[in-house]
């Protein structure tokens, strides 16, 4: 299959320079993904990192805000000498037209991610046994488990990557939504509460889902689809336990959680994570005050939800200083201090 490679030039700084590069790749006989690859702007073979997005339809360049976080991140980390490739998941962004979101399941996202990684392994500047992988909220288990079948795998990164299952760190996404995003208390933010449980109860049972929440249901040639994804997505992600496949890894282990991060508790999602790998000699962690999700130093979880529940861009937003720094510096001591 046919490779496509357009290249444009970017530069940093007088001092510093990268290559990003926008790339097509195949995931299977009739699907092609697209994506960018950032390079040092010097002539060498690189070690690789991968970036793995969340869940949703968020994109690579998250354009909703005023900010691009992961083609900052790519490019800060090429100018340290790693070849990285960024890429949106079947029917989002840049591969709006690039498979089917709705059909796409957990396995799915898995193997894009394996492919992606091989596919960069045959890059001629690359160092193919050097591979490194950076996962971001949900992510973050999609990064892990490819990590499992990656024999040349040196390190993972988590970023505000869940530590518990679906129903757990979702029931607290959505209080904070009902609560904050919406202004709901007393027995109308019970009620609102209850119906996310019924949801989480019911989403990986999906005649039953249907039956009860038929506004969030659709089916189409006999297939479920359940908040706009198939039920086999949900089946999957509800089944889920992240903390399972971390326990199997032998490469290094960095995961990095925010005090402001109301989808993905410091606490209580990046807690559970550092408490099963507290005795793995190759992992270590960071909490970073006044980080959120989105990797926004914010005001506070409060203005966070709200703001993501008016669907407004943050105009005053600004990529948290030391995030960068931190991926950075974890990627640094692994390549060249270890």
């Amino acid at each position: 299959m046919k490779l496509i490679w357009i290249t444009i030039i970017f530069l940093t700084t007088t001092a510093h320079a990268y290559i990003e590069s926008k790339v097509s790749f195949p995931i299977n006989s009739k699907t092609n993904l697209e994506g960018f690859i950032a390079t040092p702007n010097e002539p060498g073979n690189y070690p690789i990192l991968v970036l793995q997005m969340g869940s949703g339809k968020g994109t690579t360049d998250n354009e909703k805000r005023s900010y691009y976080p992961f083609a900052i991140l790519a490019r800060a980390v090429a100018d340290i000498g790693f070849v990285i490739l960024r890429f949106d998941k079947r029917g989002t962004g840049y591969n709006q037209t690039n498979g089917s979101y709705a059909d796409g399941t957990f396995t799915d996202y898995v193997n894009d991610l394996k492919v992606a990684v091989k596919f960069m392994q045959s890059q001629p500047n690359t160092i193919s046994d050097d591979v490194h992988l950076y996962g971001h909220s949900l992510g973050g288990p999609v990064a892990t488990i490819a990590a499992l079948e990656l024999s040349d795998l040196k390190g993972i990164i988590l970023s505000a990557s869940p530590g518990r299952r679906y129903s757990e760190f979702n029931f607290e996404q959505m209080k904070y939504l009902y609560e904050f995003g919406q202004g709901l208390d007393g027995q109308d933010l019970q009620k609102a509460l209850i119906s996310v449980q019924n949801e989480n109860n019911l989403i990986s049972k999906p005649k039953e889902f249907c039956s009860k929440f038929s506004l969030q249901c659709e089916i189409k040639n006999e297939k479920y689809y359940l908040n706009g994804q198939s039920s086999e997505f949900w089946k999957e992600l509800v089944a889920l336990n992240p903390i399972s496949p971390l326990l199997q890894l032998s490469c290094s282990i960095f995961s990095i959680h925010g005090t402001r991060d109301w989808v993905i508790s410091s606490e209580n999602d990046g807690g559970a994570i550092q408490k099963a790998l507290s005795a793995n000699p190759n992992y270590t962690s960071q909490v970073l005050p006044n980080l959120d999700h989105f990797l926004t130093e914010a005001d506070s979880k409060k203005i966070s939800a709200k703001l993501f529940m008016e669907g407004l861009p943050d105009k005053k937003a600004k990529l948290h200083p030391q995030y960068i720094a931190e991926i950075i510096s974890k990627l640094q001591d692994w390549e060249f201090n270890e």
